[in-house]
Formats: structure tokens, C-alpha cells, sequence
């Protein structure tokens, strides 16, 4: 945190959430840095975020070296790098090594279950949503579903309810979907 809050390029660069201050006065330099890293983090996964190439490599470089101090690694192969174009304005290959490692360009990644894509489209994550209620809805199938007992039926509609459903809008509160979209959900459930 505190070799983020003195490097002036990460500073510029870091994505944040700006949220009211819960004291008066301006924030400083750390206060914004632990916000955002700790937005950045969960678990043993991190989303680092920047503006610009150049601090996305100087952050990059700022875990990598601290992370080695304690023993730790990133490693490279499950690490990935993606570019959220300006809509209209030419595509940006990000390429920067960071002590020595370099890390694979992509056009989508799957991060606590969702899928982020560097196009506003979530026609992907919709169908990949969809195939996961899929899933759900068979893998109890023979054993709850296809039971024609009358006596099943509260359990049938909670399992419903907790595994095929849930599958299918998990993460939905961060979508910004279209009309096609809801046609698209609103089929899968009727099904």
C-alpha cells in the first residue's frame, strides 16, 4: 500500500471506487490505495486495474516484488492482461514485463465466476449462464425431477429455486442487459 500511495504513475492510473468520505477532509494518498486494493483482492485472486499500460506495469512489477520478499509467486500462466478499448478508437496490444514475467493478452476472463469482456456484450455470459442452469436442473433430473409424486413438489420448487435459478442469474446485478437479453433469460426459465 505504501509503495502504491509514493509512485506517482500509479496513483494517476489506479481505478477506484469513489465513494462519500466517511470522514471530513480530503482523503490521502494511502486511504485511496487501501480502498482500491482491497476491491482488487479476494482470496488468492486479484483484478489489479489501471488507466494506462505504463501503471498497470509499474503495479505489476510493485506485487510481484513484494509478493517475492514473502515467498510468494504470480504465476504466469494463469495470469492474464486485457484491454478495455474506447469504443471508435484503434485496438491497444498491452505488452510491458514486469521484473522479468510476462503475462498473455485476452479478450475475455472468467473472475469469481463471472465472465468480464473487454466488448459491453453479455450475450456470453448469458449463454454461459444458462448452460450452468443446465447443469443444475440436471443433476437431479432422474433422481427429483422426473418423479411424478405429488408429495415432491414443495422440494422440487426449492431446489428449483436454489440450484437452476441461482445458476442462471448469478452475478446478474452487475449486467446491464438489453431487451434481447431478458427475451433470451426469460425463455431459458420458462424451459
Amino acid at each position: 500500500l505504501e509503495r502504491f500511495s509514493k509512485d506517482a504513475d500509479i496513483l494517476a492510473d489506479l481505478v477506484h471506487l469513489r465513494e462519500q468520505p466517511s470522514k471530513v477532509g480530503p482523503e490521502t494518498a494511502l486511504e485511496c490505495v487501501r480502498r482500491a486494493i482491497w476491491g482488487m483482492l479476494y482470496a488468492d485472486d486479484a483484478c489489479i486495474v489501471s488507466r494506462s499500460t505504463r501503471g498497470l506495469g509499474r503495479m505489476m512489477a510493485v506485487f510481484v516484488e513484494v509478493f517475492g520478499a514473502f515467498g510468494l509467486t504470480i504465476s504466469e500462466s494463469k495470469t492474464e492482461t486485457m484491454c478495455m478499448p474506447i469504443p471508435r478508437a484503434p485496438a491497444t496490444k498491452i505488452v510491458f514485463n514486469a521484473t522479468r514475467q510476462q503475462y498473455r493478452q485476452t479478450t475475455s476472463f472468467t473472475y469469481l465466476g463471472g465472465t468480464v469482456s473487454e466488448l459491453p456484450n453479455l450475450s456470453d455470459e448469458i449463454d454461459r449462464r444458462i448452460r450452468a442452469e443446465w447443469v443444475g436442473f440436471k443433476r437431479y433430473k432422474r433422481e427429483l425431477y422426473d418423479r411424478p409424486k405429488a408429495s415432491l413438489l414443495p422440494l422440487k420448487a426449492r431446489m428449483v429455486r436454489s440450484e437452476v435459478v441461482e445458476a442462471l442469474l448469478y452475478g446478474c446485478v452487475t449486467w446491464t442487459p438489453l431487451k434481447c437479453h431478458y427475451v433470451k433469460l426469460r425463455t431459458a426459465h420458462h424451459r
